[in-house]
């Protein structure tokens, strides 16, 4: 009998564990699948207007010279970031890349993202300092200079 008590106990807390985790990324899954950023930021609750700033960096090539990959290091400046969001919106999912650094770490962060065509991407930084949510935002235009008749030939 104690040992059917003890594995209804784990199970009840394997549970307990499993729901907000599945809560979490259904969230997730909602954020990375909108159809624009503004519904993305929607489903992260943030209702402030974005304002530019020159305490966010988008460092990313401004031209590639095929589609692929491309490095992009975001940071921000900011006192109080909370909340880092990157979009393409030309996607159909714009969303790039999400997080949430801590106030113990810096907002500095490097991700690899693919292009496949020259994109304006935006930097949105949400800010809670002394507890007013402020959204920051800069953008960057990274372009492919990849002709594909030329390359297809071999041809210049």
């Amino acid at each position: 009998m104690q040992r059917r008590t003890f594995l209804k106990s784990v199970a009840v807390l394997m549970l307990a564990v499993a729901l907000p985790g599945r809560a979490f990324a259904a969230w997730l899954d909602k954020v990375f699948t909108a159809k624009t950023s503004q519904s993305a930021l929607d489903v992260l609750a943030i209702k402030a207007k974005p304002e530019p700033s020159n305490q966010l960096m988008l460092e990313l090539p401004e031209i590639t010279d095929q589609p692929g990959d491309v490095l992009v290091r975001i940071r921000s400046e900011i006192p109080g970031t909370d909340l880092m969001l990157l979009v393409d919106e030309q996607r159909d999912n714009p969303v790039l890349f999400l997080c949430k650094p801590s106030s113990a770490v810096l907002a500095d962060f490097t991700t690899q993202i693919t292009v496949d065509k020259t994109a304006m991407l935006k930097l949105y930084v949400r800010t809670m300092a002394g507890g007013k949510e402020a959204l920051y935002m800069v953008n960057k235009e990274v372009k492919v200079a990849f002709d594909p008749v030329v390359n297809k030939t071999g041809a210049h």
